[in-house]
């Protein structure tokens, strides 16, 4: 083909047909065919990328802005954050500012929440600033309420939880304004992580049962294993073992079904917590192992954190003090550690808090145990400081 001067209209033949795709997928990832779109875009990610390599190459903004601004959710649903950030960077270098607005405004507020996730918050803000200036000449639209919602992410990210929860309520209206069940069900959702940090239990309530309605209004089981994971939550705050029992054991047929792995392990180590508070230390043994197996394809992942820390509770409950200091401080080294990140993970912390917290005062309770005072005031005082 290149010597017969064809490899250029070839590549540019099919960096169009995946742009093509990639606008169909917009909409389809949001609708019931999710899981469809999902494993369709994951075996043609190479395709995804090779296109944009000559969007790039041949300085094709029309292609570029067409698969950045089409692809964000992907990325984050097909755990697969950090190769996200790094697509939709390039395509936003080689899009020009006038392209559609409604895909450059995508594109800003997705690589707002993807920066979130990598913790750079900086970038998370001032994208996600960006988003909602441009998002300001199109009110009440969609993308609108995108914009809203990345910021609303990076503000609940960084402590300021009356801003997240003012833009998350913006959101909603925008996206009741749209009739976009898809967008309210996110919006709910968001809003309910506010209230859960706030420890407004009754809005969270209120808001998840909004985010349930909307998803099976669609229908869209894409949410269910964090559905499922939030009523967990909630009615372990209430104190209803039985009630986060079966809310556990449904966000893992969920997230089974859905091939969320990480909200499977979630889920398991949800179940030997509650294993563990009932002092069945070999049962919560089983399932915190069962959590590590069922995230082990992305072993620096949060969820595997979770639950060898929690292992690790198992062993210092049961006298066996070496095993537990060793995973409480594997855990430390994880959450030092430079990392590319999949899955959204913020929307875990939120449930279940930070494993290297848990660490830190893990490792307090065994000096404590060795009569070691005054390391343990330190590690406790490290866990003061330590970000979630």
């Amino acid at each position: 083909l290149a010597d017969a001067d064809c490899l250029a209209p070839v590549r540019q033949a099919h960096a169009e047909y995946f742009a093509t795709i990639a606008e169909g997928a917009r909409a389809g990832l949001r609708g019931r065919d999710w899981l469809t779109w999902t494993k369709r875009l994951e075996r043609e990610n190479p395709n995804l990328w090779a296109a944009l390599m000559h969007a790039r190459d041949a300085r094709d903004p029309d292609v570029a802005i067409r698969l950045g601004g089409s692809l964000g959710l992907y990325f984050l649903m097909a755990e697969r954050v950090s190769e996200g950030r790094r697509f939709l960077e390039l395509a936003l270098a080689v899009a020009s500012d006038d392209g559609p607005i409604e895909l450059r405004l995508e594109l800003l507020a997705w690589l707002s929440q993807m920066a979130t996730e990598e913790r750079d918050l900086d970038a998370a803000l001032a994208g996600g600033e960006r988003a909602l200036a441009l998002a300001s000449t199109v009110p009440a639209s969609s993308e609108f309420a995108l914009a809203n919602i990345a910021l609303s992410i990076a503000h609940r990210r960084s402590g300021d939880g009356e801003r997240a929860a003012a833009l998350a309520d913006e959101a909603r209206g925008a996206y009741a304004e749209a009739q976009d069940d898809w967008g309210i069900a996110m919006s709910s959702f968001i809003r309910a992580g506010v209230a859960a940090a706030a420890g407004d239990m009754r809005t969270f309530s209120a808001m998840l049962a909004e985010a349930r309605r909307r998803s099976e209004a669609i229908p869209h089981d894409a949410n269910l294993p964090l559905l499922a994971l939030c009523e967990a939550w909630a009615a372990e705050q209430q104190g209803d073992r039985d009630a986060s029992m079966d809310a556990y054991r449904r966000a893992l047929d969920a997230s089974r079904r859905a091939r969320f792995h990480v909200h499977a392990s979630v889920a398991l180590s949800g179940l030997g917590s509650l294993a563990f508070a009932d002092g069945d230390l070999l049962q919560a043994e089983d399932l915190f192992r069962q959590a590590l197996a069922a995230a082990e394809h992305n072993p620096t992942s949060f969820p595997v954190a979770h639950a060898r820390v929690k292992l690790a509770g198992v062993f210092a409950a049961a006298g066996e003090t070496e095993p537990a200091e060793r995973l409480y401080r594997r855990v430390l080294e994880w959450s030092e550690m430079e990392r590319p990140h999949r899955a959204r993970e913020t929307q875990f912390i939120a449930l279940v808090g930070s494993p290297a917290v848990e660490a830190l005062l893990g490792l307090a309770e065994l000096a404590d145990a060795r009569g070691d005072t005054a390391a343990a005031d330190e590690l406790r005082v490290r866990a003061e400081l330590t970000p979630a």
